[in-house]
């Protein structure tokens, strides 16, 4: 969650979770909520972004390590692959189980969702 929280859109050198927060659609922010077991809405109208795209990368190298994504993750990644063209996101069938980004000293979601929360307090979005 802390890489998540902290990815920055490299066009706009704003973080990614803030420009998803303060979009109007708020179709790209349903990411950030896949590891707490939350799924996207049918209809989410996604922006097909670079940010996003990211996201779902640092999700899919952690979605058999983590309980929330193993729920939510092949399902949004299906419904992105459909939306954004097929090389956008990788289902959990075309996943490695590499370690390329491990999760950060294997702790509970809840606990990442406290340091995910501090950082967006940090840059000012709380």
């Amino acid at each position: 969650m802390r890489q998540v929280a902290c990815l920055s859109n490299q066009n706009t050198s704003s973080y990614c979770y803030v420009e998803a927060a303060t979009n109007r659609n708020p179709s790209d922010l349903y990411f950030y909520s896949l590891p707490f077991g939350f799924t996207l809405p049918n209809d989410t109208d996604l922006s097909c972004s670079s940010c996003t795209k990211n996201v779902m990368a640092l999700f899919g190298s952690q979605v058999n390590q983590t309980t929330g994504l193993e729920k939510t993750y092949n399902a949004a990644a299906i419904l992105a692959s459909s939306k954004c063209g097929s090389d956008y996101v990788h289902t959990t069938s075309a996943i490695a189980t590499s370690s390329a980004l491990p999760w950060v000293g294997g702790k509970s979601p809840f606990r990442w969702a406290v340091v995910f929360t501090l950082c967006a307090f940090l840059i000012g979005l709380v």
